[in-house]
């Protein structure tokens, strides 16, 4: 015979599992202006940071409207660069 609060709980235990991934997964990606950013030995860095940056890099025009941005994972491009 199966034990039915066993299956229950294995259930519920992959049900929450599953969601935390989704939102680690699917977290917002940090942007930085790229004057915040340093290219070192072929790497794109964070100012003041040790780790190759990865996420969202943008410029903007004068009147603030973004120019171009692109994604960047471990310090290279990852992706689109788009231009506006």
């Amino acid at each position: 015979m199966i034990n039915k609060f066993g299956i229950w709980k294995f259930l519920i235990n992959s049900i929450l599992i599953g969601i935390l991934f989704l939102q680690y997964s699917c977290g917002e990606k940090i942007e930085v202006h790229i004057s915040k950013t340093i290219v070192f030995d072929g790497k794109l860095y964070e100012m003041d940071k040790d780790k190759p940056f990865t996420g969202i890099v943008f410029n903007a025009y004068p009147n603030g409207e973004r120019e171009y941005q692109g994604e960047y994972k471990r310090g290279k491009p990852n992706g689109l660069l788009i231009y506006w």
